[in-house]
């Protein structure tokens, strides 16, 4: 990830919990689980003590040891559909009927308040064309739908001219979810906010320090 941009391969390969969990080796705080952190859609970067959400791209940092990753989350990017998910997941009677078709169906379901319905039932058709076999996690729609939806590389330019090289899945505020973004936070040069819930906070929800400048971007 660079500048709040995500590497689209990265969100394919990080979407299934297992490959998120492997890349917490080195992880350097004891009292924060890796485990809890890989369970609510974050990965570790290998820097410092920065983990990303391979949903949402959120990226936190200068965890202190008594936060919660639920709610970390929540905070810096309410609107991220996996957390929803999540919370969701949590309030939720687990099924009793364990049959293939009946686990695909409640995946299918969760998969479609992640992705688009249609996309959703593309890739379960063609998963079930190719192997015979029904998607047994939401890891692995997630993973199928990566690979479906994988969209081209793009730029933004800034005021001063410099270029911040990016691709459409960096172009969503990891705020609100839903505008793209358009200002890059000075002094530590992330692009991960459009200018509406930029002028609402002080410091940068990647690396919390205060923010000196917010400096608006231009699409190219």
């Amino acid at each position: 990830m660079t500048d709040g941009v995500p590497d689209v391969r990265a969100l394919r390969k990080m979407s299934v919990l297992k490959s998120r969990l492997l890349t917490f080796k080195g992880w350097p705080l004891i009292m924060l689980s890796a485990k809890q952190l890989a369970e609510h859609g974050f990965y570790y970067t290998g820097v410092s003590d920065i983990v990303t959400c391979f949903y949402c791209s959120l990226s936190l940092g200068h965890w202190k040891i008594n936060d919660d990753p639920l709610i970390q989350h929540e905070k810096f990017s309410p609107h991220c559909a996996y957390l929803e998910l999540i919370k969701m997941k949590s309030i939720k009677p687990p099924n009793t009927n364990n049959t293939d078709e009946t686990i695909e169906d409640e995946v299918l379901r969760q998969a479609c308040e992640l992705f688009s319905k249609s996309t959703v039932q593309k890739v379960a058709v063609a998963n079930f064309r190719s192997t015979g076999q029904h998607f047994k996690s939401l890891e692995d729609v997630c993973e199928a739908v990566f690979k479906f939806d994988a969209k081209p590389a793009k730029s933004v330019t800034l005021e001063s001219g410099n270029r911040v090289e990016g691709n459409e899945e960096g172009d969503i505020c990891k705020i609100c979810m839903d505008k793209q973004t358009n200002v890059v936070f000075e002094p530590c040069h992330h692009l991960i906010s459009c200018h509406i819930c930029a002028a609402k906070i002080s410091d940068c929800p990647l690396c919390r320090i205060p923010l000196t400048q917010k400096i608006k971007v231009f699409k190219g």
